[in-house]
């Protein structure tokens, strides 16, 4: 129980450092985004109230083919912080896509 813990506290304290987002967008931008996902859940799991961890993440998700799951991070993140305009612009813009496609 206590190693489960350490190994929570860990995670969570990496995914607040500076070295956490950057690693994950390097992975990103670096052409590995499936890498960058588990980054990302990883971060997420570790603060899931993490609005930039959660566009982050649907960033990553996007990148993998992965739309539905994306959509629901970005609109998470901007429940979290409605000022953040970044996950905003995401949202806008993949809810612009669905709507898009059908019928």
């Amino acid at each position: 129980m206590a190693g489960a813990r350490a190994g929570r506290a860990r995670l969570r304290a990496l995914a607040q450092s500076a070295v956490g987002p950057p690693i994950g967008l390097a992975l990103l931008r670096s052409g590995r985004p499936a890498e960058a996902v588990t980054h990302f859940r990883l971060a997420v799991a570790a603060i899931p109230s993490d609005p930039a961890l959660r566009n982050y993440l649907g960033l990553a998700l996007l990148a993998v083919g992965e739309p539905e799951p994306a959509l629901g991070h970005f609109r998470l993140a901007v429940r979290l912080d409605p000022s953040n305009a970044d996950a905003q612009a995401n949202l806008a813009a993949l809810v612009g896509d669905h709507a898009g496609r059908r019928p």
